[in-house]
Formats: structure tokens, C-alpha cells, sequence
């Protein structure tokens, strides 16, 4: 009997936490009406499903490069235009909760020497997109 009520937590457990290997159960980007000097700006989302795969590692390199990386299905991107005075929420890929690593990538007249925003840990991630920078929050 009491391998049978150990079965059956561990079923629900595991059942309930998909071997999830991220926190994130939603990501929103929310752009100021003045956002990237009151331009579009593309923000992408990389799910990262295999350790060893080499990103670029400043935003302005990724997006010089992004059209010509092919990753085989080990990498989801979720491609983004975010026009000023925006609020939006991301669609996650199937089985997102899977991915080793999350980035996001914000193509910003100013600061795309920086690195990408690793939001791996965090469980509602929200992108802020202003004037002349961007940085990340999050919703509880």
C-alpha cells in the first residue's frame, strides 16, 4: 500500500512540474510611447533547448547575424516588432518550460554592444522598453 501512495506522488509531482528547467510561465513586452527614440525596435526571444550551443554575445551581433544561424530545432526564436506605446505578451513555443536557457535579444539604437538579457530564472519576465534604454522587471 504504501508503494502505491508513493507512485502515485511521485506521478503528480513530476506530472505538475513538466521537469521544468526554467521558471518562466510568461514573458510581456511593454514599450513606452517614446520607446528606441520613438521607433519599431525588434526584441527576439531565444530558447536555448541544448547546453554547447555559442549565441553571439551582444545584442548588435545577433541581430547582424540572426537571419543565417541555423540550429536544427535545438533553438526556438520567438521574432518580435514592437512599435512604441505597446504591450505585449509573447507567445511561448510548445514545451518551452524545457528549454536549458532563455535570452532575450533587444535591437536598441543605443547600447547594442550589450549583452542579451539572460531571463532563464525568472517567472513572468516583463521587458521595459524607453526613450533611450530597456531593462527588465517582472510581474508577480
Amino acid at each position: 500500500m504504501k508503494y502505491i501512495a508513493l507512485f502515485l506522488f511521485l506521478s503528480i509531482f513530476t506530472g505538475c512540474s513538466h521537469f521544468q528547467k526554467n521558471r518562466i510561465d510568461s514573458i510581456q513586452v511593454i514599450a513606452d510611447t517614446k520607446a528606441n527614440h520613438d521607433t519599431v525596435t525588434d526584441v527576439d526571444i531565444v530558447f536555448v533547448y541544448e547546453d554547447g550551443i555559442n549565441l553571439p554575445e551582444s545584442n548588435s551581433a545577433w541581430f547582424d547575424i540572426r537571419n543565417d544561424l541555423r540550429f536544427n530545432g535545438v533553438v526556438k526564436v520567438i521574432r518580435m516588432r514592437i512599435t512604441p506605446a505597446l504591450v505585449s505578451e509573447v507567445q511561448l513555443p510548445e514545451q518551452h518550460f524545457l528549454a536549458n536557457k532563455v535570452l532575450a535579444y533587444v535591437n536598441f539604437k543605443k547600447n547594442g554592444d550589450q549583452p542579451p538579457m539572460d531571463i532563464t530564472q525568472n517567472k513572468n519576465p516583463v521587458i521595459l522598453l524607453k526613450d533611450d534604454n530597456y531593462q527588465l522587471s517582472w510581474r508577480r
